[in-house]
Order: C-alpha cells, then sequence, then structure tokens
C-alpha cells in the first residue's frame, strides 16, 4: 500500500525556515575589524526606533546596579592543515581537547578516515609534520573524529595551527587576527569560536563600565570568588551571606606592623580610599601608612610572540622570563624564572624538558 507525497501549507501564522532568508552581498561582510574594539557600529533598540550608535555608547545606555557576565575563554589556534599518511589533503578543526594528548575534531577530507589512519598535520617551518592518530567517530551523532596527538595537545595547535575564523572570513589567518579574534579578558584556553560581543570591548571602555556601579563590572582584587559565610544570618543574609571578595594581605616589614593589601591599584581619590577599605570587616579601625596608585606594567604578548618554551618564534636563541611574560606577582615571576632556567639548561645539555602538567600550579602558569 501507497500514500502520495503532499505538501501542506504551514498554519495561519507560522513560519519556515526560508521566511528567514535574506541576502548579504559579500562586498558589505566585513574582512577586517575596526582599528579600536570599540569604534564598532551599535544598534540601540531600546527606544521606540532603532538608533546607530558605536560601540563605546554602551556605559550612557546601562544604569548603576546592571550586571554584564563576560566569557573569559582563551580562542586556541583550532584549526591545522595536512595530508594523509597515504596521500590527499585534509583539515582539521579541534572542537575539544582532552588533556593532555587526545582531542575531537571535525576532519574534512576527500574521504572520511578510519580508526587507525594517521594524519600529518602541520608544517616543516613549525617542527612538523605532526603524526596525528585517528581512534575512530564520537560526540553527537558520531559527527566528529576521536585524535590522539603525540604531545600535549595545547601545545602542539600553539605552535601549528591556524585561528579558527569563520567562513565568511575569506582571507587566511595573520598576526592582526591572532590578536584581535581574542577578547581582551581572555584567559582559559579552549575556545574554537571568539564570543563575538564581547570583542568589541577594550580597557577603556572597561574602566569606564566599572565606574558605573559595583554590579556592573567585577573586576581585578574585588572580583568575586565565591566564599561562603552561613555563620553571618541576619536578616538580609537568612541563610548565610557570599562576600564579594577576599584580599590578601602581605607583611611589609619584619615588626608586622605593615601590611600591604596586594593588588589594589585605583584612581579613587585617598579619602575615597579609605572610607571603602574601612568597609571591609577587619579594617575598620586600621590606619592606612600609604593608599594606592596606579602604575603601568609592560608585558609581551606571549601567546602570539612566545613558543611553549618561552623563546621567541622569531629568534628561538632568545628566551623570557618573569613579569614581563604576562604574569603578576613575586613568586609567580620567580616560578617563570626558574622554569625558564631549566629550560635552557635542559637544551645547553641537549636534553628534553618536560613541561608540568596544565593542571599544577607551574603547569598553569606556564600555560597561561
Amino acid at each position: 500500500m501507497t500514500r502520495d507525497a503532499v505538501s501542506l501549507p504551514p498554519p495561519s501564522g507560522a513560519h519556515t525556515l526560508s521566511d528567514f532568508d535574506f541576502a548579504l552581498p559579500p562586498e558589505l561582510i566585513a574582512q577586517h575589524p575596526a582599528a579600536e574594539r570599540s569604534a564598532s557600529r551599535l544598534l540601540d533598540g531600546t527606544g521606540a526606533a532603532p538608533v546607530d550608535r558605536t560601540f563605546r555608547d554602551l556605559p550612557g545606555l546601562l544604569a548603576p546596579g546592571d550586571l554584564l557576565v563576560f566569557n573569559d575563554t582563551r580562542v586556541i589556534k583550532a584549526r591545522l592543515h595536512g595530508s594523509k599518511a597515504t596521500g590527499g589533503g585534509v583539515e582539521v578543526l579541534v572542537e575539544r581537547v582532552l588533556p593532555p594528548f587526545e582531542a575531537w575534531a571535525h576532519v574534512r577530507a576527500s574521504k572520511s578516515p578510519r580508526p587507525g589512519t594517521r594524519l600529518l598535520l602541520g608544517d616543516a617551518a613549525a617542527g612538523g609534520p605532526v603524526p596525528v592518530e585517528v581512534l575512530g567517530r564520537c560526540g553527537p551523532e558520531e559527527s566528529l573524529f576521536h585524535l590522539r596527538f603525540p604531545a600535549d595537545v595545547f601545545e602542539l595547535l600553539e605552535r601549528h595551527g591556524h585561528v579558527p575564523l569563520p567562513p565568511y572570513i575569506a582571507h587566511a589567518d595573520g598576526e592582526e587576527d591572532v590578536r584581535r579574534y581574542q577578547t581582551v579578558f581572555a584567559d582559559r584556553p579552549g575556545a574554537v569560536a571568539a564570543p563575538t560581543a564581547a570583542l568589541h570591548f577594550d580597557e577603556p571602555l572597561l574602566a569606564r563600565l566599572a565606574e558605573r556601579g559595583v554590579d556592573t563590572l567585577r573586576f581585578g582584587p574585588m572580583k568575586p570568588v565565591g566564599l561562603d559565610n552561613p555563620r553571618d544570618c541576619s536578616p538580609e543574609f537568612p541563610n548565610g551571606r557570599w562576600p564579594y571578595a577576599v584580599v590578601q594581605l602581605r607583611q611589609d616589614n619584619k615588626l608586622g606592623t605593615l601590611w600591604n593589601m596586594v593588588g589594589f591599584q585605583t584612581k579613587l581619590k585617598h579619602a575615597e580610599q579609605v572610607r571603602l577599605f574601612r568597609t571591609i570587616p577587619g579594617l575598620e579601625n586600621a590606619e592606612f601608612a600609604r593608599l594606592g596608585g596606579l602604575h603601568r606594567n609592560t608585558f609581551l604578548n606571549s601567546p602570539a610572540l612566545l613558543d611553549r618554551q618561552l623563546r621567541l618564534k622569531t629568534a628561538p636563541h632568545i628566551r623570557f622570563a618573569g613579569q614581563i611574560t604576562g604574569c603578576e606577582g613575586y613568586v609567580e615571576s620567580a616560578a617563570v624564572g626558574l622554569m625558564t632556567g631549566l629550560m635552557t639548561a635542559a637544551e645547553l645539555a641537549g636534553a628534553s624538558w618536560q613541561a608540568p602538567p596544565r593542571t599544577t600550579a607551574m603547569g598553569a602558569l606556564l600555560a597561561h
């Protein structure tokens, strides 16, 4: 028994996918970002009619007490080019890293690679190609491939990978894309696509947002860290209180009479600093010997300029150590210096140096 296929019209008021099709001329797709991040265009739809603005107008559209939630993941160089060991070009887009040596990825090839297939990824100029083994299919509806790399995946991607630009960007990735296809507050590596709206925030705009109110931007030494205080069961917090921050104090003299509040750089006037600091439990009656100010540190753009062993990519005989690599703090800077010394000693001795796992304090510093 057969039944003829029929096409029924959609119910009244319903929409089909084709209703949302529209023509977008290629010449209207920006291939490069604006010179200034916050100079990008912003369409304001809060009024009766849409208004064209620039992104730097955003603080004026927010009220004190508004909350912005930021995605601080760092985009990795997730796209790899290469070939099968038997020939034929392949393109790999890493979707998820399974530390330390495996990943789920999209693989584009003339024929889908079978388990056991060896892919040769990267080019000779970066020390490649790198042999990668296909373990099988995985992910939703087995749409991805399970790959095994010969070393730390993040390190290999940084050395051999390309910025995973969207398909509507026609040019090959370059140094501008390494810097601009990344938010200014990117921290934790793992994203394969940038949080697009967040690309328009820059440091001056973040500073203006921070001045709008305590809930507009929690960023810096007073950033919430999630330590609860169940003993504070006041009427306002009947189930306990969650403090906004923890203040780190560092002893500044042998007698223990001077303590430094770590990380408090501020543009606040001195009287306002004293008023604010006295609201911190335990500092209500403190005497302030010296109040905070602003200073500027100089850092390298290490993810773009240095390799995994802190060598300058364009001149591998030069290594960097300490704060200039992008880490803050005396202990942290000394730790990076120690690792740089170990790397150099191993290289001079003709030995290999294994980086600490990313899950350790030293390994996390190096990865950052």
